[in-house]
């Protein structure tokens, strides 16, 4: 389950978006490479539209359809002591596969570059960035 809120953008409008059973199914091709798929049955967005009109969108239903592939550089198998880390990138596309205005409606690609270290045996750190060219 996961919820976003985006404050309000320059019209004044603030959106909120729910998915519930997202679904990360994950396959390994080799010893660095997975396969992912990621499936959300349930998606829900709320518009509030600018303060002045007082009006609210909803839009809800299955959402969209996401094929990963994630390849680990370096660290795959040696995450363990304080100091390692691992480094891998991860190019996706979304597929829409959405109606009635749930999600986007255009096939959408991206690149996320997880970074994860392993500082001490109590405390961990994970970063990730990632690029999305929406409207592909």
């Amino acid at each position: 389950m996961s919820f976003a809120n985006r404050a309000a953008d320059e019209d004044g409008n603030a959106t909120d978006d729910f998915q519930f059973i997202a679904t990360n199914l994950k396959v390994g091709l080799l010893n660095n490479v997975d396969l992912q798929v990621v499936v959300q049955p349930y998606s829900r967005s709320r518009i509030r539209l600018n303060s002045s009109s007082n009006q609210t969108l909803q839009t809800e239903g299955f959402g969209a359809i996401v094929a990963r592939l994630k390849v680990n550089l370096y660290g795959n198998d040696t995450f363990e002591r304080p100091g390692d880390s691992a480094l891998a990138v991860m190019p996706y596309i979304s597929v829409p596969t959405v109606r009635d205005g749930v999600g986007g409606n255009f096939l959408e690609g991206g690149l996320i570059v997880p970074f994860g270290t392993f500082t001490t045996t109590t405390v961990s750190g994970k970063s990730t960035s990632s690029s999305d060219n929406g409207n592909s």
